[in-house]
């Protein structure tokens, strides 16, 4: 925990004395709305508040207009330093997963057997004497499997008693598997990509499915500003249509990086004196002259044999990497080709300068979890019968829909002698949910705190605030809140719908029950509030709740490198694939099904899964468009229509992620809507619902880890074959 700069956070106006970092109102003095009448319609003079959508690991500022007690629009927040004013589909999304009616809204005990689905009512006083007696239990093992970071998960980790804390998306700079750090010396922060002039993608479509929306922002202008951008992947995608796309043959990404560099080496056109201080010395036994060693067999041809690229290609790639600088090369976290783009960084010098990567910056403001293990590496031990959880408890996570194998994943989490008590919190009826003992119903970004903390490529801080935005119509619950205040009664007071509740508030008040240091703080607000105080003042928090952003003046330096070794990762004799084999490429389609598969504007983009090949291989298969078509690998079989597409590599076998829901919702089952209750507005039925919601791709994918820790969702062998 650390202060960050009073003196910036005073000035940009904490207590009023000068500009608010973002003024809800300022976009209607700045520019009049393109039609009066539109914009009352849409009522986007109503009320702005700034908050987070958490709706996927980008956390972007945003700002909520409310229309009475309702969400009716979210944009961007322009003074946000990471989005800057850009928003995706998934934060519109997300006042779909806010006002569902098929949303969970009271806590769920079992009733029966694991699964049957048969559940009872019960208040958040039952559960939590529930959930406090598992925590009491000597000697157990609890398990707490969070989608994404979470207030005083660290800071109460010892009180509650948590074994093992995994996290499916940690944000970014953070210790942990994945992170990096073995790569470049400390966790990767953010990419400065709109300072490149040239970018390499190794395996990243940063325009395509489920983008991150700060690095879409980054390339574009960097694109703008006349860098070359060049994408290496077996699947063009909206990102290889407006990019340099280079087809390669799947999984191969990290040969191309290995081409350059032996190259870059061998024209002597690298930072020396960098790469020997960031790994440890130079001289014959050296670093690099390992890593001269170990790419030396990555000549040109080679590269071509081994991913298709032309040789001629690699030799004019591996010039414009080490001319056109700052130049910048990013891969998929956990993928083979991870190890291959820091090589490159390594080498040109592009590490911790502008328009490189660039490492953490710390201390953090709150205390980032202690990750030792991946979700699937935990749920890998379970399976196989190494490891039991007396309590697992899946926070805003689906671990049976999303976790490989699916089908042992979901036996394992039925069954009581693996997983003791198995508590699912979230907005919806999951997979997971439907197997737990206790289900709560968890608040969305718009009805709870948090707090969003990360640094910027330039070394600056910042804070986003989460803040309720929702509020009730009327105000008979305020009249029977003990603790309202007589003149408050009829001011607005931001609340969840129903009993849903958010992870921090539930975590404190266990902790008060079991006499916690942080137990006299009443809610997560209240834990805020002198949080921000003690770094900032009296009344941060009121002030951080009217801008919704904080950026530091000043840059921090970047956390102190370790030195790394890399020519050990790379691999010593690669074979190209048969020239008939195939392999399944997981791809993340253009729709939300992770943010919220019930979402009616995500699931209509792609409602149906296909298997994709290039038509080539079709034909050779003797297949053709809409034929069904079964795709077989070592853990099972999944059948689907078939669609050609041009922009596919050969070898690759392309299905989308997303499908094969049995929770969430009946527009994630791909059902009609379910019959109104009687008094209440009809749902809404979807078009496609005769398609189902198909299989689930991830099925077919065993555990097994890359070699920093992660799962390895890299393309995998099958066989294609006609039904």
């Amino acid at each position: 925990m650390c202060a960050l700069d009073r003196r910036s956070f005073l000035k940009a106006g904490a207590f009023g004395t000068a500009g608010l970092a973002i003024d809800p109102k300022q976009h209607l003095r700045d520019a009049k709305p393109w039609n009066a009448a539109s914009a009352r319609a849409l009522r986007k003079f109503r009320d702005p508040a700034p908050t987070v959508c958490r709706m996927c690991p980008s956390h972007c500022a945003v700002l909520a207009f409310r229309d009475g007690d309702r969400v009716v629009q979210v944009q961007g927040a322009v003074g946000a330093p990471t989005n800057r004013g850009a928003i995706c589909s998934r934060a519109l999304a997300g006042m779909e997963r806010l006002y569902d009616p098929e949303r969970q809204l009271t806590p769920l005990r079992r009733a029966g057997k694991r699964g049957a689905g048969h559940w009872e009512a019960i208040s958040w006083a039952e559960a939590l004497a529930t959930l406090g007696a598992h925590l009491n239990a000597p000697e157990a093992r609890r398990v707490l499997h969070l989608g994404q970071e979470e207030l005083l998960v660290e800071e109460l980790r010892d009180n509650l008693g948590w074994t093992d804390v995994v996290i499916d998306h940690p944000l970014p700079g953070r210790e942990g598997p994945g992170s990096g750090a073995a790569w470049y010396g400390a966790p990767l922060a953010a990419p400065h990509a709109n300072r490149a002039r040239s970018i390499f993608l190794f395996g990243v479509l940063p325009f395509d499915g489920r983008f991150p929306v700060p690095l879409a922002k980054d390339v574009s202008e960097a694109q703008r500003n006349g860098a070359a951008v060049h994408v290496f992947h077996s699947l063009e995608g909206a990102s290889g249509s407006v990019t340099r796309w280079h087809p390669v043959a799947p999984d191969s990404e990290a040969f191309v990086a290995y081409g350059v560099a032996r190259l870059i080496l061998r024209w002597d056109n690298f930072d020396r004196d960098g790469f020997a201080l960031r790994t440890g010395g130079s001289g014959e036994s050296g670093e690099l002259e390992k890593v001269r060693e170990a790419v030396a067999p990555y000549t040109p041809e080679r590269v071509e044999e081994l991913t298709g690229v032309p040789a001629s290609q690699v030799v004019y790639l591996s010039r414009r990497f080490a001319e056109e600088t700052p130049s910048l090369a990013l891969a998929t976290p956990g993928s083979t080709a991870a190890p291959a783009a820091a090589l490159l960084n390594q080498l040109v010098g592009s590490v911790n300068v502008a328009g490189g990567a660039i490492t953490s910056r710390g201390p953090f403001f709150t205390r980032p979890p202690r990750i030792a293990a991946t979700p699937e590496a935990l749920l890998a031990g379970i399976c196989g019968g190494e490891t039991r959880a007396d309590l697992y408890w899946a926070v805003n996570a689906n671990p049976v829909y999303d976790a490989p194998d699916t089908r042992r994943v979901r036996e394992a989490l039925a069954d009581p002698d693996r997983v003791g008590f198995l508590v699912a919190m979230d907005t919806h009826l999951t997979e997971t949910a439907e197997l737990a003992d206790l289900v709560l119903p968890l608040a969305t970004h718009f009805e709870s705190w948090g707090l969003v903390e990360g640094s910027l490529p330039d070394g600056r801080s910042y804070l986003y605030l989460q803040q309720p935005v929702t509020r009730p119509a009327s105000e008979p619950d305020k009249l029977k809140a003990a603790d309202s205040e007589h003149l408050a009664l009829f001011e607005p007071w931001a609340r969840p719908i129903g009993e849903s509740r958010g992870l921090s508030d539930v975590l404190l008040e266990l902790a008060r029950g079991r006499g916690a240091a942080l137990g006299h703080y009443t809610d997560t607000r209240h834990y805020l509030g002198e949080l921000l105080r003690k770094s900032w003042g009296p009344g941060s928090l009121e002030a951080l709740q009217e801008r919704g952003v904080w950026v530091s003046e000043e840059g921090r330096p970047p956390n102190r490198l370790q030195p790394v070794e890399l020519a050990s990762t790379v691999p010593s004799d690669p074979q190209p694939a048969a020239a008939d084999a195939l392999f399944l490429l997981l791809f993340a389609p253009a729709s939300l099904a992770h943010a919220n598969p019930n979402s009616r504007w995500g699931r209509e983009i792609r409602h149906r899964a296909a298997v994709h090949l290039h038509p080539g291989t079709a034909r050779r298969l003797g297949l053709s468009n809409g034929d069904r078509v079964r795709v077989a690998s070592t853990q099972g079989a999944l059948v689907l229509p078939l669609l050609t597409l041009e922009g596919l590599h050969p070898a690759a076998v392309a299905v989308p992620d997303g499908f094969g829901h049995s929770g969430w919702g009946s527009v994630a089952r791909g059902e009609a809507a379910p019959p109104a209750p009687a008094g209440t507005a009809p749902g809404q039925p979807i078009w496609w619902a005769g398609h189902g919601a198909g299989p689930s791709v991830r099925a077919l994918f065993p555990f097994r880890s890359t070699s920093d820790g992660l799962q390895d969702w890299s393309p995998l062998p099958v066989t294609v074959t006609a039904v």
